[in-house]
């Protein structure tokens, strides 16, 4: 994924972050990203499912990334799982991966 498309997606992201899917708007993704709405069709062709699609697979891909960086320490078991515990999001603005990851928070 290019730098371009990644970039749109986190400014996707934060949209549905602080509007959820349903509040959402085009115009909203439109000034977000700066782009017009026919360009946001050109690299989201299914749209706001599309961009919303996007979004999860970034923040899930972030999430994993994250969990095998904790359970990949040194230290014993125990304090990798609880590495991993503390560090994993119960649900979007839990304390979480908010405290490694601000975009989560």
């Amino acid at each position: 994924m290019g730098t371009t498309k990644q970039a749109l997606i986190e400014q996707i992201t934060e949209v549905f972050r602080l509007h959820g899917f349903a509040g959402a708007t085009l115009a909203q993704l439109s000034a977000a990203t700066g782009l017009k709405r026919a360009s946001l069709y050109h690299h989201f062709p299914g749209g706001k499912a599309d961009m919303a699609n996007e979004a999860l697979i970034a923040a899930l891909t972030e999430m994993n990334d994250l969990a095998l960086t904790r359970l990949a320490g040194p230290q014993g078991a125990s304090l990798r799982l609880d590495g991993f515990i503390e560090g994993f999001p119960l649900r979007p603005g839990s304390a979480g991966a908010g405290a490694s990851s601000s975009r989560w928070r």
